[in-house]
């Protein structure tokens, strides 16, 4: 088993003392979402904003240490959630918060996962034995999203696709939480509504689609042409927005980002639906010859 030295335990100590303000703190997560696009072989733990030893270990690494270290241990109320209540600067799948080092690092050595540690820009970074793949990394994202769908659905799905519905969930509170807050009365009702309503409708078609028998394939095409239709809608909507100047760019490209990436995955459903009408068309001429 790995261990570490004396001098690496008390940089990381030092590191448990620090306090950041909330600009630095942002400019450092900021920089960490951009790293856990492409971490395979570390647990990186972001020291938080303020004072106090409170740390967040965020997407790829939260994937990594809640499946692979804190399952395996049958480690009860480790919270890994949405990071809802970040306005600029959002985890792309989720957090966990937990307070000091020492735990998590203890629970790596007893999975035989601690590969050693080091402590560079705010961050405790652990290092693994051996890094995950790309492939595996998709899947745990995929079963993590599976995982939120469960907790949060309410109406039983034959076939679902849990990235956009998680994407679509996350979307949707973040707008109606910017829509209120974020303009003014007139705005927020006139653009806001508008915004909101077609989010709303979105997710219902989406639900409305998983209800239906894998073999109405038609509707199903329907909804998801709808969806798309309504996700172009929302992207003039943005635009609209940070022509009129009521949200800083800023904060519409990041929606319009968020918008983007439903719309390819929309995209994606909308090509696997068509494909499989054009098998099912396939295998009933078959049958009739």
């Amino acid at each position: 088993m790995t261990e570490v030295d004396n001098r690496t335990l008390e940089k990381a100590r030092e590191l448990e003392e620090q306090e950041f303000d909330r600009k630095t703190y942002r400019a450092l997560k900021r920089d960490l979402i951009g790293v856990e696009e492409e971490n395979t072989e570390e647990i990186i733990m972001q020291k938080c904003a303020g004072k106090g030893d409170w740390f967040e270990i965020a997407d790829s690494s939260a994937l990594i240490y809640y499946y692979y270290v804190c399952q395996v241990l049958k480690v009860k109320n480790v919270r890994f959630e949405d990071d809802y209540d970040s306005f600029y600067e959002q985890y792309k799948i989720g957090r966990i918060r937990t307070r000091g080092t020492d735990t998590v690092r203890e629970r790596l050595k007893k999975v035989n996962m601690y590969g050693g540690e080091h402590v560079i820009h705010g961050r405790l970074v652990f290092m693994l034995k051996k890094p995950f793949t790309r492939d595996r990394m998709k899947q745990l994202r995929e079963k993590e999203a599976r995982r939120r769908l469960m907790l949060n659905r309410t109406v039983l799905v034959e076939h679902s696709d849990p990235l956009f519905y998680r994407d679509l969930s996350e979307m949707i509170k973040r707008f109606h939480r910017i829509c209120s807050s974020k303009l003014d009365k007139l705005s927020s009702q006139t653009n806001g509504a508008r915004m909101i309503t077609l989010m709303d409708e979105t997710m219902a078609d989406y639900l409305h689609s998983t209800e239906l028998s894998k073999k109405n394939i038609d509707e199903r095409i329907e909804d998801w042409k709808n969806i798309r239709k309504k996700l172009y809608r929302l992207k003039y909507e943005i635009q609209i927005i940070e022509i009129a100047g009521l949200w800083s760019l800023e904060v519409c490209v990041r929606a319009f980002d968020m918008v983007t990436q439903l719309k390819k995955l929309a995209d994606k459903n909308l090509v696997k639906v068509m494909k499989e009408k054009e098998e099912q068309g396939n295998e009933e001429t078959k049958a009739t010859t």
